[in-house]
């Protein structure tokens, strides 16, 4: 089942995203500046656009057209086919709500959007053919792209998320694209992009709003060879670090609104930063040739 989801409607909502937590803690500065118009988002990545063309055929069924374009007549080209002619620079100008292009750009577009559509389709492969991925992703019961909107009740501040697929009774998941889905790598990339935070937010929405407690499973499918697949399900000690981060963040926001003061917590002072321990074993490391 997949709900008639408003993405410019959630995207546009004022209540605070794990995004929007991320850039308040990592920078209020820049989170106030974004909201303010005076700093752009950061396009997404080629990866990220991968993950979501993913989600939105997995979740729509909707794979990706080719962009729209209009072909410029070789007779108005160059005699090496190129644009640099009066007659294609007109014919540009005439068409100024299309991207126009030569036979060979065209070529190239067709050719780079087959490779993709093989791209996605050995994800989806690799989706069906992963036992519990592909039962979770069937299960009769699956509602896609669900939105959840609550306040928080500590602080009282609007809060959102939107996880990829609920079962209600069984869980709550959510499909990453990644070019390691080793567990190890699947940490750290849920400390550094705050898929911890993204799976509280999961859980404390539902809990808000439905009142019961779903677990929280990431699939995970390798965007390039061999495409491989797997599911991890989050234990509590997980989701409660994503909640400690949550908090915080929010507490961060608080701050910084109610003063009008868009500043971290260690704004005028003198930070001393502590070498992580990692630091020394990759020292060893290298010394040993390990």
């Amino acid at each position: 089942m997949k709900l008639p989801v408003n993405h410019s409607e959630y995207r546009d909502s004022q209540n605070l995203s794990r995004s929007d937590l991320r850039t308040i803690a990592n920078s209020p500065a820049l989170y106030h500046a974004m909201q303010r118009g005076e700093v752009e988002r950061r396009a997404p990545s080629a990866a990220m656009q991968f993950g979501t063309m993913l989600d939105e055929l997995v979740t729509g069924g909707i794979m990706p057209q080719l962009p729209p374009h209009k072909l410029i007549p070789d007779a108005l080209l160059s005699r090496s086919g190129t644009k640099g002619t009066d007659a294609a620079r007109q014919f540009i100008a005439d068409n100024p709500s299309v991207r126009c292009v030569t036979r060979s750009e065209q070529d190239a577009m067709h050719k780079e959007h087959a490779e993709l559509t093989t791209r996605l389709n050995r994800c989806l492969d690799s989706l069906a053919s992963h036992k519990y991925a592909h039962a979770l992703l069937t299960d009769s019961d699956r509602k896609y792209q669900f939105p959840l909107y609550w306040t928080d009740n500590a602080t009282c501040v609007g809060v959102k998320s939107l996880p990829d697929l609920v079962i209600p009774g069984k869980c709550i998941l959510d499909l990453k694209t990644t070019a390691d889905t080793s567990p190890r790598a699947f940490m750290n990339s849920s400390y550094k992009f705050w898929y911890d935070v993204q799976a509280f937010m999961f859980q404390e929405g539902w809990r808000v709003i439905y009142g019961t407690h779903l677990p929280v499973v990431f699939v995970l499918v390798r965007n390039e060879e061999p495409y491989n697949c797997e599911v991890y399900e989050v234990d509590n000690d997980y989701t409660m670090h994503g909640g400690l981060r949550y908090t915080s963040a929010l507490q961060t926001y608080v701050r910084c609104d109610e003063n009008n003061e868009w500043v971290s917590d260690t704004h005028d002072q003198i930070v001393k930063v502590q070498t992580p321990s990692w630091w020394e074993r990759a020292f060893f490391n290298e010394r040993s040739g390990l």
